[in-house]
C-alpha cells in the first residue's frame, strides 16, 4: 500500500511542476506578442510595484541576478521606450528608474492577460473546488517551510 501511495505523490507533485511550466510557456508566450520577455516583465513589474527604484544594486540583489545582467535589460526597456532613468540630486552613481506612459501600458496588459489566463484555467471548476485546492497548495507549501526551511523554499519566502 505504501508504494502505491508514494507513486501517487510523485505523479501529483511531476503534475505540478509540469502545470507551472506550462502556465508560465503560456504567459511567455503572450508577452512575447507584446515585444519584450520574461525578464523585461519582471522588471517592469517590479517598477510599477514600487514606483520607482533607486538603482541598479537594489534590482540586482532582489532577482539574485548580475548587475551586468540588470544594466542590459533596464538599457533594453529604456531603447524601446518602456522605462526612463535619471540621475538622483543625492548621487550621480544612482539612478531613479521609472514607468513610462507605455511601460505602465505593458504592465496594465499583461495584468490582464494573467487574469485572463486565469480566468480560463479556473473557468471549469466551482469556487469551492479552487479554495480547496488553494487550501491544499497552502498546505504544501506550508509543509515545504516546516520541514525543509533551508534553500529555495526559504529563499522564495525572503523575496516576498
Amino acid at each position: 500500500m505504501e508504494h502505491n501511495n508514494i507513486e501517487i505523490y510523485k505523479a501529483t507533485m511531476q503534475k505540478m511542476i509540469c502545470i507551472a511550466r506550462m502556465h508560465r510557456g503560456v504567459f511567455e508566450k503572450n508577452i512575447s506578442m507584446l515585444g519584450i520577455h520574461h525578464s523585461q516583465h519582471q522588471l517592469l513589474m517590479y517598477i510599477s510595484k514600487r514606483g520607482e527604484v533607486g538603482s541598479q544594486k537594489e534590482i540586482a540583489e532582489k532577482f539574485d541576478i548580475s548587475p551586468a545582467a540588470v544594466a542590459r535589460t533596464l538599457k533594453s526597456l529604456e531603447s524601446e521606450g518602456f522605462i526612463k532613468r535619471s540621475a538622483t540630486n543625492d548621487d550621480s552613481r544612482f539612478n531613479k528608474i521609472v514607468l513610462t506612459e507605455k511601460g505602465k501600458e505593458i504592465v496594465e496588459k499583461t495584468r490582464e492577460m494573467f487574469i485572463e489566463i486565469d480566468r480560463e484555467i479556473f473557468e471549469s471548476f466551482s469556487m469551492n473546488d479552487v479554495n480547496a485546492f488553494n487550501n491544499y497548495l497552502d498546505q504544501i507549501r506550508a509543509t515545504l517551510i516546516n520541514k525543509y526551511e533551508e534553500g529555495c523554499v526559504k529563499n522564495a519566502e525572503e523575496k516576498k
